[in-house]
């Protein structure tokens, strides 16, 4: 019998229980993440639902990590004060960081001292507060602006009420319904009217107008009123009290008002103007007339002489050099004389503007056209009544008639002894004395432009080399002419005017005068870009090649590794009747299976396997993608789908895509140096009334700017260091898809990343499906096969699935070892044999062997290397049936069973008699 202490113990203990199993519901069904950390190692020990949902990771992961863990690795881990809430960044698996609140207190768990964890996600709280804070300071900033606005506008007020005094400008308004006209205080000023005194109308007004104006500004108000336009200008004289005289130009808008029509306007003294005018038009109309060229530009002080503006150029300089004032005008004096008189040293020209006194030289002047004249220049300045220089003018006389004659003889002269040595493409001809450089007509062709001169300067040549051949080539260049040598040579990138990069062989003849010093330079360019760019595929292509070779290899002997294992986890599958032990085998199995998919494509990448367009699932080829990308792109890349485009299918070589999908990752993870985000998307667009299929790789890069985006797609084109890129990523991807129908684009911007589309027509056709799963249960026999496999484990594992399928077999570890299996008798009803293989003899030697005793024989293949690649060996018939390896137990069965199937029904009663037998 129990007592009543017994009794009211088993109560308690009940209650106890039931109160921990209460605790344990709330603690596992709590919707806020909760956990148990060891004090010490702060090691997880339990985690509720929530925290798993939260965090991303499994309960088994989780008690794997610590607190530690769940922090961006940056963080510094804060001091812990139990009880005590705090707010830190937590990681999610995913990487994902996100802001949460922790409150920690110490209990006993299972006989260690631990600490129970509650954690709240915060971020959106967190991020409301900084958003409120954002809008009281916005607040802040406009009531700021608004008062300083104010005070701004006060200030232009009184500005305006200045400069309308400076510049002699005043405001007026007429009101036209009543006739009544109302001026501005700076308009009395300027026409000297006394306020008081003044009618306020327009006949008032036009009394002072000169006589002489009248007529024509009465009419042209009349006019305007009449027009109904809204604008109207003025100018005419005005005469003062005093009998003085200015000018004044004027305009008004007119404006409705619930009056009538209400014009405002403004009135400026332009009496100076009008005067200066008059003498310039004076002067330029005598200067115009000259036979001389004429150029007057400001006198400035110190080494601001030459940067002094042009002022004025007559038409006689206009006409000769063939620059008019749009090409001249507020230029420097040093700028126009470099492009139409660059033989003038320049410390001559600084000597004479310095010395402030006239200067007279013979001059070379450039026409815009190409010629080239002789000339004589005189520099004059001129003073103020101060004394002071203000400007200086520039008298230019052609000298051609003189100098032609006599200068062209020997000019030809010249140029046809030195160009009868050059034979190349473009011919150009440096004077070292003049600086003139004078190009035969193929540089237009080069250079990439119709209009470009032929008698230019050497920056005509030296502004085109490729910015990172400049410095090489002219040093060399420079350095020929100064020494002793008679020739010179460079090989260089030649940049085009349309942004073409072309290759060219530059060579020069060097004429010297007697003391030994360079007076001239001939030579001839020749493009050497088609050269360059075979020399560029050749070198590329060797390297796909050697890379097929050495991928064909691995692939042979990874399958066969592939073999084995794949083969000995479906033995094991087969007796396994442990869920667990079945589970692994699964996944063993699964990654044998990934392995060999992997090693297909690598054999796509190396170019092993030909062109095959077919229907295709282009997000089922995304996906597979982005698998690989996974374990080939850097971990610090993020890899990410946006799937948009539902049963789109297109037709292309899938290898091929996938190859191009691999260029552009490898662009993409260049560009991310530091990690980051490459995303692919399909969606569906529709261009023409056609739907097309738009596949974007999406990066966060270092992007392109305006010149590489533009040329990115020319062949050879890289920005990578030598050794890392030859430049046919993007046009192996554009050449792709110009032959599957499609088109590719890209967007980039520096510091924005990089988005590359392949546009896709959209395909008709349903995406091949996969092949029908083999029988479950397969079906053998009992005939006899022979086996030839020179690798050992392989060979170990066929036999014993030949075996449990219920053939003979008759293992032979290479082509010698079967051929004198039957010269000695042996027999067989099919031969499975391995295609590469060591030994003097080969399968074709086995087959011939066995087809003089055995005609019908029937003979299965198998290999580690890809079909395409063993036909373009051109050892075996292109129709031969082949098994590839790593192959399942079912897909041998059957394809066993098929042959032998063929052969009894091509010979009934057929059967191979061995000596057993």
């Amino acid at each position: 019998m129990l007592g009543i202490a017994d009794a009211a113990n088993i109560v308690g203990a009940k209650q106890a229980r039931t109160m921990m199993q209460d605790r344990e519901i709330l603690y596992e069904n709590h919707p806020d993440p909760m956990w148990v950390q060891d004090l010490e190692t702060r090691r997880f020990l339990d985690v509720n639902a929530a925290a798993i949902a939260a965090y991303g990771y499994s309960r088994e992961e989780f008690l794997a990590l610590n607190a530690v863990d769940v922090r961006p690795p940056d963080d510094v881990a804060p001091e812990r004060h139990h009880g005590e809430a705090s707010t830190v960044r937590h990681q999610r698996k995913s990487g994902e960081v996100f802001l949460v609140q922790t409150t920690a207190q110490p209990v006993e768990w299972k006989g260690r001292r631990a600490e129970f964890v509650t954690v709240r996600d915060v971020s959106r709280a967190v991020a409301l507060e900084q958003e409120r804070d954002a809008l009281l300071q916005r607040e802040a900033s406009l009531r700021q602006a608004a008062e300083s606005a104010a005070e701004q506008l006060a200030e232009q007020n009184a500005n305006l009420r200045i400069a309308q005094r400076l510049i002699g400008m005043g405001i007026w308004k007429y009101e036209v319904w009543s006739g009544r006209l109302s001026w501005s205080p700076e308009l009395f000023r300027m026409f000297r009217v006394n306020e008081a005194s003044f009618e306020n109308t327009l006949d008032a007004y036009n009394a002072l107008v000169h006589p002489d104006d009248r007529q024509a500004m009465d009419a042209n108000f009349r006019a305007f009123l009449d027009s109904g336009d809204s604008h109207l200008e003025f100018a005419h004289r005005i005469v003062h009290p005093d009998g003085g005289v200015i000018h004044v130009r004027g305009s008004a808008e007119a404006s409705d008002t619930p009056h009538g029509k209400l014009l405002t306007g403004m009135v400026q003294d332009v009496t100076r103007e009008v005067e200066q005018g008059e003498r310039l038009r004076l002067l330029d109309l005598s200067v115009s007339r000259l036979n001389d060229m004429v150029v007057i530009f400001e006198a400035r002080p110190g080494p601001e002489a030459l940067n002094a503006p042009v002022v004025y150029l007559n038409a006689a300089f206009a006409r000769v050099t063939g620059r008019d004032e749009t090409d001249v005008l507020g230029r420097s004096i040093l700028s126009v004389m470099a492009e139409a008189a660059p033989g003038i040293p320049l410390e001559v020209l600084e000597q004479a503007l310095a010395g402030e006194v006239s200067m007279r030289s013979d001059i070379r002047l450039f026409a815009k056209d190409g010629r080239v004249l002789p000339a004589e220049i005189d520099l004059v300045p001129v003073r103020n009544p101060a004394g002071s220089m203000t400007h200086w003018v520039a008298v230019m006389r052609d000298m051609t008639e003189k100098q032609t004659a006599d200068a062209r003889a020997l000019m030809n002269e010249e140029r046809y002894q030195m160009l009868a040595r050059s034979t190349h493409d473009v011919v150009w001809d440096w004077d070292i004395r003049s600086g003139v450089l004078t190009w035969n007509e193929n540089f237009r062709q080069l250079a990439g432009s119709p209009q470009a001169p032929l008698t230019d300067r050497l920056t005509s040549w030296s502004n085109r080399l490729h910015p990172d051949d400049h410095d090489r080539v002219l040093e060399g260049f420079h350095g020929a002419i100064a020494g002793d040598g008679e020739t010179w040579s460079a090989e260089y990138r030649f940049r085009r005017d349309d942004g073409d990069i072309r290759f060219v062989f530059d060579r020069g003849f060097i004429s010297r005068d007697k003391t030994g010093r360079g007076v001239r330079i001939v030579g001839s360019i020749v493009d050497i870009t088609a050269q360059k760019l075979a020399e560029g595929r050749l070198a590329q292509a060797e390297k796909l090649e050697a890379l097929g070779q050495i991928t064909g290899g691995v692939a042979h002997d990874f399958n066969n590794l592939l073999m084995i294992i794949m083969g000995n986890a479906e033995t094991l599958l087969d007796r396994a009747n442990d869920a667990r032990e079945r589970r692994l085998l699964e996944l063993m199995f699964s990654a044998a299976e990934r392995g060999r998919d992997l090693t297909g494509r690598l054999l796509t990448f190396a170019r092993r396997i030909p062109l095959n367009p077919v229907p295709l699932d282009i997000n089922e080829q995304v996906i597979r993608s982005a698998e690989l990308l996974r374990r080939t792109i850097r971990a610090n890349i993020r890899i990410e789908t946006d799937l948009r485009a539902p049963d789109a299918t297109v037709e292309c070589d899938p290898a091929q895509l996938e190859l191009v999908l691999l260029n552009l990752a490898v662009n993409a993870r260049d560009a991310m140096k530091d990690g980051g985000v490459l995303t692919l998307e399909t969606r569906l667009t529709e261009e023409g009334g056609a739907e097309q299929v738009v596949l974007t790789i999406t990066d966060t890069g270092t992007g392109m700017d305006r010149e590489t985006l533009r040329r990115c797609l020319e062949p050879f084109f890289t920005t990578k260091p030598v050794g890392q890129g030859v430049g046919l990523g993007l046009s192996m991807a554009f050449g792709f898809m110009a032959q599957t129908g499609g088109r590719l684009a890209i967007a980039s911007e520096p510091g924005q990343g990089t988005k590359v589309s392949l546009v896709f027509p959209r395909s008709v056709h349903t995406a091949g499906s996969a092949m029908p799963a083999p029988p479950a249960a397969p079906v053998g026999g009992d005939e006899l096969i022979l086996l030839i496999e020179d690798e050992a484990g392989v060979r170990e594992h066929v036999s014993a699935v030949l075996s449990g399928l219920g053939y003979q077999v008759a293992a032979c570890e290479n082509a010698d070892a079967a051929i004198r299996y039957l010269e000695e008798g042996g027999g067989a009803d099919l031969i499975l044999t391995d295609i590469i293989m060591p030994g003097s003899a080969d399968t074709r030697h086995v087959v011939e062997a066995a087809r003089k005793r055995f005609p019908d024989i029937q003979v299965l293949y198998t290999s580690g290397y890809p079909k395409e690649l063993i036909q373009r060996d051109g050892r075996l018939a292109s129709d031969i049936e082949l098994l590839s390896k790593p192959y399942r137990r079912v897909e041998l069965a059957v394809r066993l069973r098929a042959l032998l199937d063929a052969k009894s029904a091509a010979n009934p009663g057929l059967r191979v008699q061995t000596d057993e037998d």
